[in-house]
């Protein structure tokens, strides 16, 4: 039985993606507190799925380097080290064994699953994915398979490559596929065998059709003389025939060419490049405008390479590549000219990759792709520039010449030719199904008029899907319904942005997040989202990050936000939005209790793994414009030592404002170019320990920049400088922080190129402003940017713009709730003054005139994009902002503090006293001070949450009145608005004030009176260490709390800081 609560979640293919969906979601689940339950369909091993399956042969290895997979449970490599595996890692090993890595970590998966999360495989095919009651999708999936219909709050759509697709061969006796390898069984030996495509499927086939039958590879230096004409190199091989091969195995495809050859990554061309000249593309390609000027930065770098490498080639054959016309021989070449070139262009290629030969274009484009290649994909999804028109079909160029065979594979096909058993006479060919016209695409081939495959005996298919939607398959029939017949329902993606792909019939193109428009709650990930989103099938996990978003959203969208009764609201409710671990908290008496029993009143715990959702949405909303985003998590905003170490562990940095955070932070062992000093007033002993400690420090003025460099020189150290600007007051509010952009200016030219020689570097620039306008933000930044050019024309290289000031968060979710608090302050702030006070709003009716906004949008990762997306005018130019940074390889910084720790803690009080004032308005006493929940605001606009710890004997019905604390000043009040408890409160029973993680709890707090300062608790999980046993602080939990729970208990101990 799936507990009460428990988001039932369907994850659709057991392969590499359908495994780190898992990972991800059981992680966010068990940080978030949300239980799950998890579902994964596929018949193919778990982990591993059908592409690296157990039954492969050894023969069919890795097309990529082992290096870059990896899995919750560790990296490939180091499993491989683990086992004992031979030294050195050969960088290409069976995709077989790629699979026992996978089939061995969903095993870890399974055995570290967290209490409160199931995971189950189901070995049965999906048949259907279909909307409960015809809706959306917001109310949940129905999913058919061979035992009947199931049912899901989530889906996730993880299938691969199609099995079936319009452009395959239909299969029959003569003609096969090749996954599994058992298809290949059938082709006898002997035969001539025509097989559709020359890229890695195809290698694939002529192994499994040569080694797979017995045949083996020699090097050709241990034959010696008599060995075929072109084999007898280092990395040449030869072919012993088993005789169970065919007569021939003839590759037939559109270009008439085979792929490039992939550099081999222990040597060193594999790893060439030119930093400066790779950023700069990278940031070209990130905001390029069309697809031209995306072919210009590959070809402009790979110019760069050639250079680099001395390799021969001019900047027209680059070109060439790039046009796929580099091969061209015109019309005069006939097929077996043409084919010649082709193996002769394979064999120069493998010499290149294994480094026996120096480079040409292609490899020189190649290389440039494969470098940017992840800035490319980001341009390709970024949905708030215009699409690249076109790339599908420079894609497919580049591919070629950027991920082919290895150079190994390549040896092998190569010996194979030399063999006569691989015949490349018809490589352009032509092998089409029925209907399909098979005369495009031969160029000025015109001995290839004849169909290909006429006189075979047998035809293998080496043609995957394309990318993108396949027609017919589960997401097809979601968006334009079924194939055969008529649809079975009008879908919304039909009007609201599923489309073809111009030109492919066949193939739907999805948005790059994986969302299905007009649906809710399901997404596909993968190849079927290719076309805007490259390399969707890498098993690489840092080259996209849809499914980690997509397991956030997930735990989002289903976590509890409320309590089932808050059983108290101010006289104008502003109910608060709560985390699943908040709720839990509250509705656990005995956990809060003993809290305030061990720890005293008032007490202020903290979860922090909502840090790294909030800081993620930001670092993801960056990315979605082209820009590389930072956070500096704000210690200000909240002291806890726990919430820099997460943040920290994240690899986010932290903005410190003080001599005491900053060895704090030091003593975390964060790393000091990690870390930006933001002080308003800083001591030379705060400067100096910034500065030995590589720390970058936003000098408020010329004259502090200067004192910055004097302890440089006298630590004999580099310090990193970003000046502080103020902007013009004249376009926006005068701020005390920063100096003007024209001193900053003119103090870089005083002081010359470098600002003092080795002993000081602007690395970036800083900005603080006041309030969350994505317009102002803007104006300062155009401001800031003409330091920062001028800055880089006095010899200096800023790598970021930090614009501090803080990122908008929201408390409340009830927009209307907010609209009816604004009214009501609204009538109280012109009340007549010579009317009695009422209060029946606020203590002494109080206009409550500054206010933080706790209800607003667009906030986060929505108020980033509408910033980035904006104008930004640096001198006559105006630009977006995303591209007036990237476009200057710069980073955008962030110090959020109120905005990350968005959802991370809440202050507990206990109920002392009930009373009334001498004028009979009710007083409820807790214990605490007001500078425990304040910051310069006039309130805290969210309404508490009474949890009822008291005997029970004392609640006298309901009870409305003021939330007093414990200093001995008449107007010492908690909340300034009036509170309701409709079913009463009495002494012992605890006031929550939720998510006062941010600012409320330590900005103003006060130890006044002696009275000692609230202890900061977090919860054991937020420590990293399961029970925090060993962590030096006492662990406080429920009474009994293990009953009836779906998580382990929530635990805390108390924050090092308190220590």
């Amino acid at each position: 039985m799936t507990a009460p609560g428990t988001v039932r979640v369907a994850v659709v293919g057991a392969g590499p993606r359908g495994l780190w969906a898992v990972e991800e979601l059981t992680a966010q689940a068990a940080a978030h507190r949300v239980p799950v339950s998890v579902e994964v369909w596929d018949p193919s091993p778990a982990g591993a799925g059908s592409a690296y399956g157990p039954g492969q042969p050894d023969h069919w290895t890795m097309n990529v380097s082992s290096s870059i997979v990896r899995t919750a449970a560790g990296s490939f490599d180091g499993w491989r080290r683990s086992r004992g595996e031979a030294l050195p890692l050969d960088p290409f090993p069976p995709r077989s064994l790629v699979g026992e890595f996978f089939a061995w970590s969903w095993r870890v998966l399974l055995s570290g699953l967290p209490r409160g999360c199931t995971v189950r495989h189901v070995r049965d095919r999906v048949t259907s994915v279909e909307p409960a009651d015809g809706g959306d999708g917001s109310d949940g999936w129905s999913l058919t398979c061979g035992d009947g219909v199931h049912l899901y709050d989530e889906v996730l759509l993880a299938t691969g490559h199609a099995a079936r697709w319009p452009g395959m061969l239909p299969r029959d006796a003569r003609t096969c596929g090749i996954y599994p390898p058992g298809e290949l069984s059938a082709v006898a030996p002997g035969s001539r065998t025509v097989v559709r495509g020359t890229a890695l499927t195809f290698i694939d086939a002529a192994l499994e059709l040569t080694v797979g039958r017995g045949g083996s590879f020699v090097p050709a230096a241990d034959v010696g003389p008599g060995v075929r004409a072109g084999s007898g190199g280092r990395h040449d091989l030869v072919y012993v025939r088993s005789g169970r091969e065919p007569a021939a195995i003839v590759p037939v495809g559109r270009r008439g060419r085979f792929m490039e050859v992939k550099p081999d990554p222990r040597l060193p061309l594999a790893s060439v490049s030119a930093e400066d000249a790779l950023t700069a593309g990278r940031a070209r390609a990130r905001i390029c405008g069309d697809l031209a000027e995306l072919r210009e930065v590959v070809a402009d770098y790979a110019v760069v390479l050639l250079d680099r490498v001395r390799g021969t080639g001019s900047h027209d054959e680059v070109t060439a590549v790039l046009d796929g016309t580099d091969g061209d021989d015109g019309p005069s070449g006939g097929s077996r000219t043409r084919s010649r070139q082709a193996v002769e262009e394979l064999r120069r290629s493998r010499d290149i990759a294994v480094g026996d030969l120096p480079p040409g274009p292609a490899w020189a484009v190649g290389q440039s792709f494969r470098q940017l290649y992840p800035a490319v994909v980001d341009r390709v999804a970024d949905t708030t520039r215009p699409e690249l028109t076109g790339f599908r079909a420079l894609a497919a160029t580049l591919e070629r010449v950027a991920f082919g065979p290895t150079p190994g594979n390549a040896s092998r096909l190569l010996a194979l030719i030399d063999e006569g058993i691989v015949d490349c006479g018809c490589l352009t060919g032509i092998v089409a199904p029925e209907g399909t016209d098979k005369t495009a695409g031969r160029g000025a081939d015109r001995d290839a008029d004849r169909d290909a495959d006429r006189d075979a005996d047998h035809v293998v298919d080496a043609v995957l899907a394309p990318p993108g939607v396949t027609r017919g398959s589960l997401v097809d029939c979601l968006v334009d319904g079924p194939v055969d017949g008529p649809a079975r329902r009008t879908s919304p993606a039909c009007t609201t942005g599923g489309r073809r792909a111009p030109g492919e019939s066949g193939t739907t193109v999805l948005p790059p997040d994986g969302s299905v428009p007009g649906y809710t709650h399901l997404t596909v990930v993968g190849r079927d989202v290719e076309p805007r989103r490259p390399g969707a099938d890498t098993l690489s996990r840092r080259l996209h990050d849809v499914i980690p978003r997509w397991a956030q959203r997930v735990i989002r969208d289903h976590g509890r936000t409320t309590v089932k009764d808050t059983r108290a609201h101010a006289t104008v409710p502003l109910t608060g939005r709560l985390e699943p671990w908040m709720v839990e908290l509250l509705e656990d008496p005995d956990t809060v209790s003993s809290l305030l029993d061990d720890h005293g009143s008032p007490v202020n715990v903290h979860h922090t793994a909502p840090v790294l959702r909030n800081a993620g949405e930001l670092v993801g909303a960056g990315r979605d414009c082209g820009v590389d985003v930072r956070v500096f998590l704000a210690r200000k905003a909240n002291k806890i030592l726990t919430a820099v170490d997460t943040a920290a562990a994240a690899g986010h940095g932290i903005d410190v404002a003080g001599d005491r955070e900053l060895r704090q932070v030091l003593a975390r062992g964060v790393p000091g170019e990690r870390v930006i000093l933001s002080a308003a007033v800083k001591p030379l002993e705060l400067i100096d320990a910034a500065v030995r400690a590589g720390v970058t420090v936003s000098a408020d003025t010329p004259a502090e920049a200067e004192r910055v460099r004097r302890a440089a020189i006298s630590a004999g150290v580099t310090a990193r400088v970003a000046p502080r600007i103020a902007p013009d007051p004249s376009t926006l509010p005068a701020t005390r922080f920063g100096a003007s952009p024209h001193e900053w200016i003119r103090w870089m030219e005083d002081t010359g190129s470098g600002c003092g020689g080795d002993s000081l570097t602007v690395c970036g620039m800083h900005v603080h402003l006041h309030g969350y306008s994505a317009a102002d933000r803007r104006t300062a930044l155009g401001q800031t940017l003409t330091v920062v050019d001028a800055a880089g024309e006095l010899g200096h290289r800023p790598e970021f713009v930090d614009l501090g000031g803080g990122v908008p968060m929201s408390y409340l979710d009830d927009a209307e709730q907010w609209e009816a608090f604004l009214r009501e302050r609204a009538r109280v702030a012109v009340r007549d003054s010579g009317m009695p006070a009422d209060e029946g709003f606020t203590w002494k009716d109080d206009p409550l005139r500054t206010i933080y906004p706790f209800h607003q949008g667009p906030v986060r990762g929505g108020w980033l994009r509408d910033l980035l997306t904006g104008p930004v005018a640096v001198g006559d130019v105006t630009a977006t902002a995303a591209d007036a940074l990237t476009g200057r390889g710069l980073r955008l910084h962030l110090e959020p503090g109120r905005s990350v720790l968005d959802g991370v803690g809440m202050t507990l009080a206990r109920v002392a006293f009930l009373k009334e004032r001498s004028d009979g308005v009710p007083l409820i006493g807790l214990e605490m001070n007001r500078t425990q929940c304040r910051t310069t605001s006039d309130d805290f606009l969210a309404d508490p949450v009474l949890v009822r710890c008291g005997p029970g004997t004392g609640r006298t019905g309901a009870r409305s009145g003021f939330l007093v604390g414990a200093y001995c000043i008449e107007d010492e009040v908690i909340l300034r608005r009036r509170v309701t408890f409709p079913d009463g409160v009495e002494v012992g029973d605890v006031v929550a004030l939720p998510n006062t993680g941010g600012y409320y709890m330590h900005i103003l707090e006060s130890a006044s009176h002696q009275i000692p300062l609230a202890v900061n608790l977090v919860t054991a999980e937020s420590t990293g260490v399961p029970g925090a046993h060993g962590t030096g602080g006492r662990v406080s939990r429920g009474r009994g709390a293990d009953q009836g729970t779906v998580f382990p208990p929530l635990r805390f101990v108390v924050d090092p800081v308190d220590r």
